[in-house]
């Protein structure tokens, strides 16, 4: 890919989911938390270290004469992500598109032109969707729900895993890594899969470009509540003082409840930090990550072998603060993709 202009990397300058209805959460989840809270939250100390399987010699070449990025940062970091997306991709033609689709899809959800400047939801959040062309059937109900909550978002155009190499190449060339149930732990099982993965990292090279704060990230199987603007608006309101890299929002299984002791009074804290072996394969349907670290996590994200795009958390623990909501807004019963045909989209 001789003299290649490689927008998708450009941002990165700055380095570093039948519709069911939503559980009957109490509105005493909403209510206001207690102003006193644990305002530092310390990072355990962790021995653990990330490995990198580093991909063969190629000859692509990379040019550096129109790309500010491989100016600044020299060609090896993007050359190998540039060669990693081109030994995914089974036709050369899509694995450049990926490489140069640099911005969100169209704006969907509540498109009124009423004005949204001194709205703090709309000031710090980013929404994102990630969806398949193939299925925009499945943004229909989300539409519903954040016209009602007077919310917008912007598509994610999702990676078919059908345009992928097998998983069993993958394992072979060392570009996916090999479940290993022994040891509990969840590989790359699917084409879907690795196309989910590649979808949420194109969503964090997208957040890496915003202006604001935090960029949330659904599947479009989500089934956000009749209050979810209710529920944004008290986030905003106290997010910075935690400052999570990657905060869940919902998850496959709960997280034990955390609280606050003070003086004859026991509080639940809004957040707190995940410990590292509960962040094992909770699920990627519904999160939010900070902006500022967005090309960070996109770069040491992107490494082979590739995993499931759940498991980025467990795998860059060391180096994120990894927080909950507590409790979680959803849970897996609040997506759709108990449907077969659903799934499918994940499951090639």
């Amino acid at each position: 890919m001789k003299n290649s202009i490689i927008f998708f990397l450009l941002p990165l300058c700055c380095i570093s989911n039948t519709i069911l209805h939503p559980r009957n959460q109490p509105i005493s989840q909403l209510r206001s938390y207690q102003t006193s809270i644990v305002s530092k939250i310390r990072s355990p100390h962790m021995a653990h270290k990330n490995t990198i399987t580093h991909l063969p010699k190629s000859a692509l070449t990379v040019s550096t004469k129109e790309s500010p990025f491989l100016q600044k940062q020299g060609v090896a970091q993007t050359s190998s992500i540039v060669k990693l997306v081109n030994a995914l991709y089974t036709n050369p033609d899509k694995a450049n598109l990926y490489l140069n689709d640099s911005k969100p899809g169209e704006f969907r959800g509540f498109l009124s032109s009423e004005p949204m400047d001194d709205d703090i939801v709309s000031n710090t959040f980013d929404i994102y969707v990630v969806s398949l062309d193939r299925q925009k059937h499945r943004l229909v109900p989300l539409d519903t729900i954040m016209q009602e909550n007077k919310l917008r978002y912007q598509v994610v155009h999702a990676v078919d895993g059908l345009d992928l190499i097998s998983v069993e190449i993958g394992y072979k060339k060392g570009l996916f890594k090999r479940p290993d149930p022994s040891k509990g732990l969840s590989g790359m099982y699917s084409r879907g899969a690795a196309g989910c993965t590649l979808s949420h990292l194109k969503a964090f090279q997208y957040a890496s470009q915003s202006t604001k704060k935090y960029t949330i990230i659904f599947e479009d199987d989500i089934t956000p509540p009749p209050y979810f603007y209710a529920q944004l608006k008290y986030l905003a309101s106290y997010i910075d003082k935690y400052k999570p890299d990657y905060l869940y929002l919902g998850a496959n299984s709960p997280f034990m409840y955390r609280y606050s002791q003070t003086v004859g009074h026991k509080s639940v804290l809004p957040m707190f930090q995940v410990p590292y072996n509960e962040s094992i394969g909770r699920g990627s349907f519904a999160y939010l990550i900070a902006n500022k670290s967005a090309s960070s996590l996109f770069v040491k994200s992107f490494q082979p072998p590739l995993v499931p795009a759940d498991w980025f958390p467990y795998r860059q623990y060391e180096n994120f603060k990894i927080m909950t909501l507590n409790p979680l807004w959803f849970s897996a019963a609040q997506t759709r993709s108990e449907n077969t045909d659903e799934q499918s989209s994940w499951n090639v």
